[in-house]
């Protein structure tokens, strides 16, 4: 039902960027968690191609290696199982992930395996039609878009809700509730590093301490068993390099701390307080009490357990439900992880 459609389970950088250019198709990847993984420069290539402006690679081509700009915008749709797991954060805000979940018993959906070919081709002919129709309406038009979205999630959005607009005003609602279900708590439930702010801030509530060292800042977010942090590292903790990685892009970086006659590395709360309010949702009634000038450290020897973070996980919309024999997407990263039990999949 797509317009020039380009379907893969598998390609490669230089396919990629030749292919989008020569023939501008509607790409169509399936096992998407079996390959981009490996390739920094596929996910580049993905994330390039976002918005028409400056969606160009540059590269070298023929004997005389002249230099072309390749355009890499155009439509993209990814299928895999824990796509967040093969795919950066970078990627991932791009798009908008629809989870499928795994039918129960009673549940009774319409299989498409012997559905009647000609039906996509009906629909098929009336989304050309309204492209023809609508094309520069839906160009010019500047939709209200949901607050409740981050401005990439509100990027994603624009021009399906500008499609609402030509459908009419019902759509318009549909639309918006749609946006806001899908990707209003995008910012926390599909980073990593946001998951991870998260935790920590968790962590300080949980003891009440106003500063704490690395090592058990690590040790409380590995307490966990529910939460990746024990096994994120290829089945092993978290590490002081990779904290300090994803705590690097919010401008976050350990110090010395004191506690009694120790000066181990470690972080204050106050340095936490712009990421809190900037990526995370705001929570009302739900802290303890802090209890002011303690510290958990070396000196008093304590060791934190994280308790659960407040979940910002969005749940599936109502009829999202799929008899596909699929795996749950369970939280991962590039560097390591442990995979799960497998139960559920991601559409991107």
């Amino acid at each position: 039902m797509a317009a020039r459609v380009l379907s893969a389970a598998n390609l490669s950088a230089p396919f990629l960027f030749r292919a989008i250019a020569s023939w501008g198709p509607t790409l169509l990847i399936d096992e998407a968690d079996t390959f981009i993984r490996q390739s920094d420069e596929l996910k580049g290539l993905v994330n390039a191609g976002h918005t028409r402006a400056n969606a160009y690679v540059g590269r070298t081509v023929g004997d005389d290696h002249e230099p072309t700009l390749f355009n890499v915008w155009g439509a993209k749709a990814f299928a895999g199982i824990a796509l967040e797991k093969h795919l950066p954060d970078s990627t991932l805000s791009r798009g908008i992930a629809i989870v499928l979940r795994r039918k129960l018993p009673h549940e009774i959906v319409s299989r498409l395996r012997h559905a009647d070919r000609n039906a996509f081709s009906v629909i098929a002919e009336k989304l050309a039609r309204f492209a023809e129709d609508y094309g520069q309406q839906i160009r010019d038009a500047r939709p209200a878009l949901p607050e409740q979205l981050s401005d990439r999630a509100q990027d994603n959005w624009e021009p399906l809700l500008a499609i609402a607009e030509c459908a009419g005003p019902d759509w318009v609602q549909r639309a918006n509730a749609a946006a806001i279900k899908l990707s209003g708590a995008a910012d926390t439930s599909g980073s990593t590093g946001n998951q991870l702010l998260a935790d920590i801030q968790q962590i300080f509530e949980t003891t009440g301490v106003d500063r704490i060292s690395t090592a058990d800042l690590l040790a409380a977010l590995g307490a966990d068993g529910e939460k990746p942090w024990a096994t994120y590292n290829h089945g092993k903790p978290l590490t002081a390099r990779q904290l300090a990685r994803y705590l690097s892009g919010y401008g976050i970086k350990s110090k010395t701390v004191r506690f009694g006659d120790s000066t181990p590395k470690g972080f204050e709360l106050s340095q936490f307080a712009d990421a809190f309010a900037r990526y995370l949702p705001k929570r009302r009634n739900d802290s303890p009490n802090s209890i002011p000038d303690k510290a958990l450290g070396a000196a008093d020897g304590g060791d934190p357990a994280a308790t659960d973070a407040a979940s910002t996980a969005q749940e599936p919309m109502p009829g999202a439900e799929t008899d596909l024999n699929v795996d749950v997407p369970a939280l991962g990263e590039d560097s390591g992880g442990e995979d799960p039990e497998p139960e559920a999949g991601e559409v991107f």
